[in-house]
């Protein structure tokens, strides 16, 4: 719940604005359809068709076939997916999107290759305060440690002031809740010094962020880590002791041998394991731009 509230990982009402602001941007003929609360349909187009297959080729050859698979259905129009992990476990041959999915993976490679802002939607939302124009950056941060985690910032930042908007980036993913898109989008210019300055902006926000996760990421997998390296030696200290103490108390040479040799078998897996979680001390953060777009805040309507 407490992930849920602070919009920590990605959550599914998240990866569904990711990919329905992304088809709205580039394939608007694309019909991505709700049909009940959690499962949607989605029929396709050429160009769709195309974007697929050219964005398969810079995937690696064994990771090809899951991307062909997927254009098959979509070719047959035969795709109904879910965002919810509730649904996928009970329909077991819906597509389940996440960040793993093979769609999903295209966008990211294809926003990755870009290189630039990717103006993936111009978004109006309705609002009691913080009314102006903004630029906003959603960016993907990979953590590996003990555990692998994938998070996803949004950082927005006034057009105006340039400056960062606590409050509209800590609550992006709720505020699209409240996205307006049968109002008809105003017509902004604005230079590229804007949205290299404002990028700069954001890039500077979430390396600062990226910093503290890791200070912060540290203490927790280091406390990981000493806990599974002592569960280690608690199992495998138990099974060394009993080996040794069969090879001290029976005569038998043959089964003093094979406890011998199970003890220092024992021994040097027990110390495979612990150098293994010592190398998973090591993080590595990472992050992405994976989106971005014009943002209207609006005075509520009465």
């Amino acid at each position: 719940a407490n992930i849920q509230k602070k919009n920590k990982f990605i959550s599914e009402g998240e990866m569904q604005n990711f990919v329905g602001i992304f088809l709205d941007e580039y394939f608007p003929k694309v019909k991505f359809i709700q049909k009940d609360d959690d499962i949607y349909t989605l029929k396709s187009e050429p160009d769709f068709i195309s974007f697929l297959t050219k964005e398969k080729k810079s995937f690696p050859q064994n990771k090809r076939f899951e991307v062909s698979s997927f254009i098959k259905k979509v070719e047959n129009d035969d795709l109904i997916f879910t965002f919810n992990s509730n649904q996928a476990c009970i329909h077991k041959n819906m597509e389940f999107v996440t960040l793993k999915h093979p769609m999903v993976k295209c966008i990211i490679s294809f926003i990755n290759r870009e290189n630039r802002l990717n103006n993936t939607g111009k978004i109006i939302i309705e609002s009691d305060a913080n009314h102006g124009k903004y630029l906003f950056f959603t960016y993907l941060i990979k953590i590996n440690a003990a555990k692998t985690m994938l998070e996803m910032h949004t950082v927005v930042i006034g057009i105006d002031n340039f400056e960062i908007n606590e409050y509209l980036s800590e609550n992006f993913n709720n505020l699209l809740l409240k996205f307006k898109n049968e109002i008809a989008y105003p017509d902004v210019s604005f230079s590229e010094n804007i949205v290299v300055t404002c990028e700069q902006k954001s890039l500077e926000y979430i390396t600062q962020l990226q910093d503290e996760k890791e200070k912060e990421i540290r203490l927790s997998n280091n406390a990981l880590i000493d806990t599974q390296i002592e569960s280690q030696m608690a199992f495998f200290n138990h099974k060394i002791e009993l080996a040794d103490k069969m090879h001290f108390e029976v005569v038998n040479e043959k089964i003093k041998t094979m406890k011998q040799r199970e003890a220092e078998r024992l021994r040097a897996e027990l110390k495979e394991k612990i150098e293994a979680l010592e190398r998973r001390r090591l993080i590595d953060i990472s992050f992405n731009l994976v989106a971005g777009g014009l943002l209207f805040v609006e005075p509520k309507m009465e």
